[in-house]
């Protein structure tokens, strides 16, 4: 276990380590791992066998490649680790590209990527493709450091004649047609949304949790349980268990062999990810173990499979799949049982021992990728993995059954809507500290926190009141002055989302969103956690388009809403319904004239009247808020139309911060309403590179003729805007315009002169 953690060490630590020439410190390492002898001298040894195994494969290329134009098309060799699948008129897949051409440049790369081939044929059948297309790297969001990024990288394929085959097709026809015949029974493609049965059996069978509804998605990652829908060793244990029971009268050796033959099968069938190559090696290291009449020790196996994996393709070691498959396990066979130990036994003890052991080991990885701590993860683990289990027993008997005659599987799939509802249920529990808790730490932090409960743990007696002390300080005081207000415009990409806080209390003006996904969780949740953010006070719904309420709806799943404020006239509104559902909140529908007082802020609702009618965005809530001496205007997303009317109502005054509607529309920011507002700063929320041009050129240049010095979210990311009564405004943003890199830049608006300071510029 030591030297195989010694390897992943070295090749994780390789990246950072600028030495010169590049073989110079690991050969130094391994010839001192030499001298010493003995474990430590096999630990030094293996860590440098890591650098240099990371170094060769892919660290010297990643620091020596100039970049790639991703306006113009490049020529990938793409090798996918799962079958293509139709989704949206498209086929996909996800795998490793491993290889860049592009104006006679190639280079040799590993990136994990997801390929996107808009074509109503499936791709050839072949081992890699050569695909030439559009490469597009994961969406970042500039709030805070590090960015926050969703997804991996993208190939966008126009047409299947840019699809070519790269290698020999792969020996696994029978795999490819018994998973069609699964998909077939479970009507994928015949009749799309088949039912919460055929999600669940899809999700846990094939592993493709995509298929599952985005609430179960939601609910699963709120409380931990994200795990029990990935195929790994629950399910190849399981098949190898069943497998081996069933040829009792061979000999050890057949059924090994038959146990590993079915399960490589199922490894083939689900795809060849970390998670289920890791399952597959530890299974194998047993079954041998149990052959050679050694005694099998899961520890060891899961470092062999560990380092196997990581030799063959070091990259892995900065893959989340293959950190949670890796260090999950660890916590069950390792910490599991040592904290069973210590709770004194028995079956609850070692349950509740085994699902703490999984959360505390995963913590370092789980805290920094989703900024949310699952309270209640390790006491539902003892519901979910039970009914898991049944469910994966009863699936497997459905796949036999479906595989033998689709049409009698179609007809036993209604069977499973009743085993689906529990994972519905988790989706309904109230956004709550005993559920989650949203906390931004670093992964060092993150570390430390996990070592920190993990020895509180092992003292029973000492635990509730660490538990206590923890979490009166995680809930009570979230970092922020509570004399100070502040206004964030978060870096939401093509939306809005302004955070108010009135020291710990915070207000959400919109949320950004997309039409699809849990733009919530992935995007909002993290950057309003390394705000300290823990409930929100209230929510302002500008308009329910979804860049603005989606996010919304999906944060309520997370953090406590205490209202929500609306303006007249949008009942029956899918997003807000969807929000109103979730968040459970008091509703508050204001219009033109309303006063509203929240904390030390006031907010004057300038915009829209009661029976106020056209288009959607000329609905929109205009909101004036003052607080401390300062004042912004917000604008949603009306056009010149309404700012002409608020300019003849003589509504306007002039505000420190104005937020240009429609995120910089051609249609907005007229100059009589500029002249009216008179702010000494605006800020325009759009998404980097978006496709409708925002903001426009016309609008910048407005703004530049008047003076008014323009932030945005596309090139500063997030915008914070810190002040106390009577004192200066203080503005910070997440990244210096034309720096490669990020930066932080801080302005300090006085009275009379304005200084800058650009931190981590040249």
């Amino acid at each position: 276990m030591l030297p195989v953690g010694a390897f992943l060490a070295g090749a994780a630590l390789a990246p950072q380590l600028a030495y010169a020439p590049a073989l110079v410190l690991p050969l130094a390492l391994a010839v001192l791992g030499g001298v010493l002898g003995g474990q430590p001298g096999l630990s030094l040894a293996t860590f440098s066998l890591g650098l240099l195994r990371a170094e060769a494969s892919w660290v010297a290329r990643m620091r020596a490649s100039p970049g790639w134009d991703l306006d113009r098309p490049v020529e990938a060799l793409f090798a996918p680790d799962e079958p293509w699948e139709p989704r949206d008129g498209s086929w996909t897949a996800s795998g490793r590209i491993r290889a860049l051409s592009q104006d006679g440049r190639r280079e040799e790369v590993d990136l994990r990527a997801r390929a996107v081939v808009s074509s109503a044929q499936a791709p050839p059948e072949a081992g890699s493709y050569r695909l030439r297309g559009y490469l597009r790297p994961p969406l970042a969001f500039l709030n805070g450091d590090p960015a926050i990024r969703t997804g991996g990288w993208r190939l966008r394929v126009k047409s299947a004649r840019w699809v070519a085959a790269a290698g020999p097709p792969r020996a696994s026809g029978a795999v490819d047609r018994a998973r069609a015949r699964l998909l077939a029974s479970l009507g994928v493609g015949a009749r799309p949304g088949g039912g919460n049965g055929s999600a669940l059996l899809e999700g846990l069978l094939l592993g493709r949790t995509a298929a599952l509804p985005e609430d179960w998605q939601r609910g699963l990652r709120r409380t931990g349980l994200s795990h029990l829908f990935a195929v790994s060793g629950l399910h190849v244990g399981l098949i190898a268990g069943v497998v081996w029971a069933a040829t009792a009268l061979l000999r050890p050796a057949a059924r090994g062999a038959c146990a590993l033959a079915v399960a490589g099968a199922y490894a083939l069938l689900v795809g060849l990810g970390p998670t289920v190559l890791r399952s597959l090696f530890m299974l194998t290291a047993m079954i041998l173990a149990r052959l050679s009449r050694r005694s099998p020790s899961a520890i060891n196996a899961l470092a062999l499979s560990a380092g196997l994996l990581a030799a063959g393709t070091p990259v892995l070691v900065y893959d989340l799949s293959f950190q949670l498959t890796v260090a999950a396990t660890a916590g069950v066979v390792g910490l599991g049982p040592f904290l069973a130990r210590r709770w004194g036994g028995g079956p609850l003890a070692t349950s509740l021992a085994v699902g703490a052991g999984a959360q505390l080991a995963t913590l370092p990885f789980t805290v920094p990728a989703f900024s949310l701590v699952p309270l209640g993860g390790a006491a539902l683990n003892l519901i979910g993995v039970p009914w898991t289990g049944l469910c994966l027993v009863l699936g497997l008997l459905w796949a036999v059954v479906a595989l033998v005659e689709p049409s009698w599987g179609m007809a036993l799939v209604a069977l499973f809507e009743p085993l689906a509802r529990p994972y519905g249920w988790l989706a309904a529990l109230p956004a709550h500290p005993m559920v989650s808790v949203p906390i931004a730490l670093g992964t060092g932090t993150a570390c430390a926190v996990a070592a920190l409960a993990l020895g509180l743990a092992a003292r029973p007696r000492r635990l509730a009141v660490a538990a206590s002390i923890v979490a009166a300080v995680v809930l009570l005081f979230p970092g922020f002055r509570a004399q100070d207000f502040e206004v964030v415009v978060l870096d939401v990409g093509q939306g809005d989302a302004i955070l108010l806080r009135d020291g710990r209390r915070a207000l959400l003006v919109d949320g950004g969103g997309w039409p699809a996904g849990d733009f919530g969780g992935r995007v909002l949740l993290p950057a309003l956690a390394r705000l300290g953010v823990r409930a929100l006070d209230a929510v302002v719904v500008s308009h329910p388009d979804s860049d603005h309420c989606a996010g919304l709806a999906d944060i309520a799943a997370y953090l406590p809403i205490g209202e929500v404020w609306i303006a007249p006239g949008w009942g029956g509104a899918p997003c807000l319904d969807r929000l109103l559902g979730r968040a459970g909140a008091r509703l508050r529908v204001v219009w033109r004239g309303d006063a509203v007082e929240w904390g030390r802020f006031r907010f004057a609702v300038l915009h829209p009247s009661p029976g106020e009618e056209g288009a959607g965005n000329d609905r929109s809530l205009v909101l004036e808020a003052s607080a401390g001496g300062r004042s912004l205007l917000l604008t949603g997303d009306i056009s010149d139309h309404i700012e002409t009317r608020l300019v003849r109502r003589r509504v306007l005054r002039p505000v420190d911060l104005l937020k240009i509607a429609h995120h910089g529309s051609r249609s907005s920011t007229s100059l009589p309403f500029l002249a009216s507002a008179a702010p000494r700063w605006a800020v325009v929320s759009a998404g980097r590179g978006n496709a409708y041009g925002h903001p426009s050129d016309s609008v910048v240049r407005k703004l530049e003729r008047r003076g008014i010095p323009v932030l945005r979210t596309d090139r500063h990311g997030w915008i914070r805007l810190r002040w106390r009564p009577a004192g200066p405004l203080r503005i910070v943003t997440g990244r210096t315009p034309g720096l490669v890199g990020e930066s932080t830049q801080r302005m300090r608006l006085g009275p009379a002169r304005l200084a800058l300071e650009s931190l981590g510029a040249p």
